[in-house]
């Protein structure tokens, strides 16, 4: 039984909504499904075989950093053959890619300093959005769009993830630290959630691709800012103000 493993899109919708019908008592809707293409904390994948059939798929939602995995289901006829253990170990792939690139962050922020490691990230970012940007464009998937996710999960984890807060702790003078961190902080917690209630409107508006490269042009106004703005923080003592 041959299948790839690729993120849901809206050509799923119909099938997956008829597995759920197959597999639970309250099964999730068409509607609902659909919901969660513009949901910017879900991840859902679907395992399709080479003739576009929907042989199983996952759904996993991110709650303050942590993923929970809410569906899993297999076709029936498809059970025992892996296929179920497939779609886990994609997010168990994603799990160990973000430890271990947040692993590497933490001895490389005093290896390498941190203006370049927030640099490199704006700066990967806006590569990797602007690839899958042209993946959807173009009607890539399987192996190639998994790999570019992969991709952006390990660049976010090395760098921006944990290297922004890093910053914000070392960045304002000592005479203004608490209270210039209390704004910083709640800025960035406003920009997530501006983040997730744009979302849908932008998909709708521009597209996959074109949000995907919107994103990456906010990433490159990131790596201008970054570069003309941010002080290098490395060897310096926090009463250096």
């Amino acid at each position: 039984m041959h299948y790839e493993i690729v993120p849901m899109d809206r050509s799923h919708i119909s099938q997956i909504a008829q597995l759920e019908r197959e597999c639970f008592s309250t099964p999730w809707t068409e509607a609902m499904l659909e919901e969660e293409l513009f949901n910017p904390q879900a991840s859902f994948i679907v395992a399709e075989d080479d003739e576009g059939n929907i042989l199983g798929y996952a759904g996993l939602h991110v709650v303050l950093d942590e993923g929970y995995i809410d569906n899993i289901a297999v076709q029936p006829d498809a059970r025992r053959h892996g296929v179920a253990s497939a779609l886990l170990d994609v997010y168990c792939r994603f799990g160990a890619v973000n430890l271990a690139f947040t692993v590497a962050a933490m001895v490389l922020v005093d290896r390498w300093g941190r203006r370049p490691l927030m640099l490199m990230g704006a700066g990967g970012l806006a590569l990797i959005y602007a690839a899958l940007g042209c993946s959807y464009f173009f009607g890539l998937k399987g192996i190639w769009v998994l790999g570019l996710v992969l991709a952006a999960i390990a660049c976010y984890a090395m760098t921006l993830a944990p290297v922004t807060w890093v910053v914000l702790s070392e960045i304002f003078p000592g005479r203004i630290r608490g209270t210039a961190m209390s704004v910083a902080v709640g800025a960035l917690w406003i920009s997530c959630y501006g983040l997730t209630l744009t979302f849908k409107p932008l998909n709708l508006a521009l597209g996959a691709a074109g949000t995907f490269w919107f994103y990456g042009a906010l990433c490159l106004v990131g790596v201008a800012v970054l570069a003309t703005w941010l002080r290098e923080t490395k060897g310096r003592a926090l009463a250096q103000d």
